[in-house]
């Protein structure tokens, strides 16, 4: 786990059911999907396009959590974006790292112990096992 981490994240590119969109805090009917890298309890990783570089200016946001057969129901959890980086496979997409806010321990708990169950049986990793590169450009079968 990263030094800096309170809680581990999970390398999530290798499950297709679980979805996830951004929206604006001020508008949070104006869902934009993302590819998501790594989820855990303290925050998420995901993938944007150029495009959405402005989100380094609009640092409040909504991350819409949907997994099927595991949550019962979206999340919505409100975060706030804390760096945006040039992926390393080259592409025109851009890395953007969101910090949950405080209390969304208790919204995350149940995708989280599905990520922990997904982990011992081999499926998933935790994102600190993996290289920044691999989380890019690979997906563990």
């Amino acid at each position: 786990m990263d030094e800096r981490r309170e809680f581990p994240r999970y390398t999530v590119t290798s499950l297709p059911d679980l979805m996830a969109s951004i929206a604006p805090i001020d508008s949070p009917q104006h869902r934009k999907f993302v590819r998501l890298i790594s989820v855990g309890m303290g925050g998420c990783a995901f993938l944007g396009d150029i495009s959405s570089s402005q989100l380094l200016t609009r640092r409040s946001l909504f991350i819409n959590l949907e997994f099927p057969g595991v949550l019962y129901a979206p999340l919505q959890i409100p975060g706030e974006i804390r760096y945006g980086m040039p992926s390393a496979d080259g592409s025109q997409q851009i890395v953007f790292g969101v910090a949950f806010e405080t209390g969304a321990q208790v919204l995350l708990k149940p995708l989280v112990d599905a990520l922990e169950l997904l982990t011992l049986q081999g499926r998933i990793e935790r994102a600190s096992e993996v290289s920044q590169s691999q989380v890019r450009v690979t997906a563990k079968k």
